[in-house]
């Protein structure tokens, strides 16, 4: 047996705000202050790539929403 004390481990590094890595088109919707018929032109049209979990639900990963954003981003004078 060890006398040294037990330390709690640290959990401080990732309680900060994470973005998750899959968004709904819901959320999506949310985020770009957007109806979801218009997110969902955005996939039909192949623009917006996605993974289709069974028939009709849809999941966006966010690395794919920085990168639409950062590729569509308007610029400012």
């Amino acid at each position: 047996m060890s006398s040294a004390p037990y330390e709690t481990p640290r959990l401080s590094s990732w309680r900060h705000a994470v973005e998750p890595a899959w968004l709904t088109v819901s959320q999506l919707a949310r985020r770009w202050q957007l109806g979801r018929k218009t997110i969902y032109k955005f996939i039909d049209s192949g623009t917006l790539p996605v993974w289709q979990v069974g028939t009709h639900l849809y999941r966006i990963a966010f690395a794919d929403v920085l990168r639409f954003e950062a590729r569509n981003r308007r610029g400012r004078k």
